[in-house]
Order: C-alpha cells, then structure tokens, then sequence
C-alpha cells in the first residue's frame, strides 16, 4: 500500500535539496526522481514509472505540487508565471478523477485553475516562511 512517489523539477538544485530532505527523512528509495517540468507530467508517465516499481498503473491518486510564487520574478516575468499556472492547470486535466493541491503564494495559480478545472474544494490561508500562502485542493 506505499505510494508511488515521483519528484520532478527543472531545477537541478531545488531537486538535489528535495532528494536530500527524503534521504534525511528516510524515504528517498520510495521517490523516482526526474529532472522534468510538472506540466509534461501525463498518466502515461506515471504509469511507465510503476511498471519500471513492478506495479500497476494507479488509476487515481493526488498530485501535490510548490510552484514558484513569482516572489523574485523580474518585471516582465509575471506573464511567465500566469502561463506556468495555466500549463499546470491544463496538464491536471489529463488526471480526471485525482485530486491536486498546490501551496502557493500568488493568486494567480486560483485564477488560471478557475479557467480550465473550477473553484478549488479548499482554499486555506497559510504562512510559508514569511509569505503569505494558500494551500488549494482541486478535484480532478
């Protein structure tokens, strides 16, 4: 009954200190690790990467998912934030039936979900450090 994990971010550093953080807390055999963007992330990949555990592929499940804030965004990049938002969006509409919960700090990620997958089912105020957070959960 372990889940199957995958940890997956463009940025080599972020996923090194990830990888570091499941060692630390005893779980990183239990992680398939890819240096990849969350939005090419299909139900076809994670079912290649269950057959590569031995298991089946889930047939629901929960993507959880820390997208930059845009905290440190140069001027202009507030637009490649939206899009960010509205490529994960779209990429979480290839899990139907799944849930996805996001913890973020900009409120753009609720508007470019609102577009293509709806209200989130909780919105819940959070402290992340010292920013200003939501934690969001959508049904897929």
């Amino acid at each position: 009954a372990a889940p199957l994990v995958i940890g997956c971010d463009v940025d080599l550093g972020v996923l090194a200190a990830a990888r570091d953080n499941a060692r630390l807390a005893g779980v990183a055999d239990q992680v398939t690790w890819q240096r990849a963007d969350a939005r090419g992330l299909s139900p076809t990949v994670v079912a290649d990467v269950a057959r590569e555990r031995g298991r089946p592929a889930p047939t629901g499940g929960l993507i959880l998912a820390n997208p930059p804030y845009g905290a440190r965004l140069d001027p202009g990049g507030l637009d490649e934030l939206e899009a960010l938002y509205a490529g994960l969006a779209v990429a979480c509409q290839r899990f139907r039936g799944w849930r996805a919960g996001f913890l973020v700090g900009n409120p753009l990620l609720e508007t470019a979900f609102a577009r293509v997958i709806g209200p989130p089912r909780i919105k819940k105020p959070l402290a992340n450090a010292n920013l200003r957070a939501y934690f969001y959960l959508y049904e897929l």
